[in-house]
């Protein structure tokens, strides 16, 4: 083919193209007439071009499934390929993509092999390799670093020579059992008040080692250890029921207080056990499709902090929470505010009666200065409520009591909580 021909489909990636539809669909693709063929349509000028009619395309593949390349087979008049021809084509396809995976690995290994020397002198780690007597055949500069010894100090010396308080402690037993069994071995140790991870694998020459100083890391895990003691210590103490789940919706924390809400619910003997990693809405199926529900998928679904009251079916009780998403999950923080409820409930009847009455009912604070102002009020004084409202008492409901009257009726106040008086007052207008 032309080098016009190989640069056209070298850059037409779609699958109007027989090897783009073939990989595609990851299986061969056969077309007797491309001419014939209306998905080809687009490139039927360069087939006739190049003087091809038909083709066959096979996809190349790696054992473990990675696309590799493409085989296609292109005939001068149209064709379809007999069952030998395509029994060669496969032969051909396996034969390509097993010289392609090798030239890869061996391109690999060889890139590979050219850093190895390089990484090694470069890496934070320490590695040291030693051979079946336990000597040094190699260290790298950071090995030599951390040891506190020279290369030439190192190299061709037992380790356990060098280094004898190590013989009996952990390492060394790790060390022999990764020699003895041949097999990997990962732990970490304490040396000289400083702590080391280590990674030990039997190679041909005895052993190779990557260790590296984790001090900084082990004291941050324990203090994470003590945060997290001091937060389940907090969660347990407060008065609020903490519930958290992953996005399965599967409980992975239950505190003190929503495990007693959950024993009213379900019975006294109810464990924690028995509710962890199980999930909410199969546990609790009576919340499905509840406000309670809702507001928690909203806090999953769109990744935002939901605040909530809602009455919950299962408990029977009206709750207060918030809702935190997190990469986890979810974290719940609710509270019972049944009797809340109830009292904003009588505060509505109360208040609904208040302006339902025909008499004027009228508040005012501590400085006189009125705080409530009913219909009955605004009948009978002519005052609209907006307007009463923050005036004083005797602007809005002039008496004809006199100041020592009034000074009375203030002493009487105080110190009873009451005082009943009779006087003449007028309207607005």
């Amino acid at each position: 083919f032309s080098q016009e021909f190989l640069d056209y489909f070298h850059s037409v990636h779609d699958d109007t193209t027989i090897c783009g539809r073939a990989m595609m669909r990851r299986e061969r693709v056969i077309v007797d007439d491309v001419l014939n063929d209306p998905d080809f349509a687009p490139h039927q000028a360069m087939a006739v071009s190049a003087g091809y009619r038909s083709v066959q395309s096979t996809p190349l593949f790696s054992r473990n499934g990675e696309p590799l390349g493409m085989l296609s087979t292109y005939f001068r008049e149209p064709h379809h390929p007999s069952d030998r021809e395509l029994r060669m084509a496969d032969l051909y396809a396996r034969q390509a993509a097993e010289m392609i995976e090798r030239k890869r690995a061996e391109e690999e290994l060889s890139r590979a092999n050219a850093k190895v020397s390089e990484i090694l002198e470069s890496i934070t780690d320490g590695f040291s390799a030693w051979d079946r007597n336990w000597r040094y055949i190699y260290a790298n500069e950071r090995s030599v670093q951390l040891l506190g010894k020279s290369k030439e100090q190192l190299i061709g010396q037992c380790v356990w020579d060098l280094f004898p308080d190590a013989v009996g402690t952990e390492a060394y037993q790790k060390c022999q059992q990764a020699m003895t069994d041949r097999l990997p071995v990962h732990f970490e140790a304490r040396f000289d008040d400083k702590w080391y991870e280590n990674h030990v694998y039997p190679t041909k020459e005895g052993l190779s080692v990557y260790w590296r100083e984790i001090t900084d890391r082990k004291q941050a895990e324990e203090a994470l250890r003590e945060s997290n003691r001091r937060s389940k210590n907090i969660l347990e103490s407060i008065t609020d029921e903490f519930n958290a789940f992953d996005r399965a919706w599967r409980f992975i924390y239950v505190n003190q207080a929503a495990l007693n809400a959950m024993r009213r619910v379900k019975g006294e003997e109810l464990r924690l056990e028995e509710v962890l990693g199980k999930n909410v809405w199969e546990m609790f199926p009576a919340h499905v499709g509840s406000p309670v529900y809702q507001k928690y998928q909203e806090a999953m679904r769109e990744q935002k902090t939901v605040p909530f009251e809602a009455w919950s079916p299962v408990s029977g009780r009206w709750l207060e929470g918030r809702a935190y998403p997190s990469d986890e999950g979810l974290s719940v923080y609710y509270r019972d505010i049944t009797e809340r409820k109830r009292a904003e409930e009588q505060l509505r009847y109360h208040a609904y009666l208040l302006e339902n009455v025909h008499d004027a009912v009228i508040a005012t604070d501590e400085r006189l200065a009125v705080t409530a102002w009913n219909k009955g009020a605004e009948q009978m004084y002519g005052w609209r409520a907006d307007e009463a409202v923050g005036r004083h008492i005797w602007e809005v409901v002039p008496v004809d009591l006199s100041d020592d009257e009034r000074a009375e009726a203030l002493k009487e106040l105080e110190e009873k909580g009451r005082f009943r008086a009779e006087a003449v007052t007028c309207p607005k207008d």
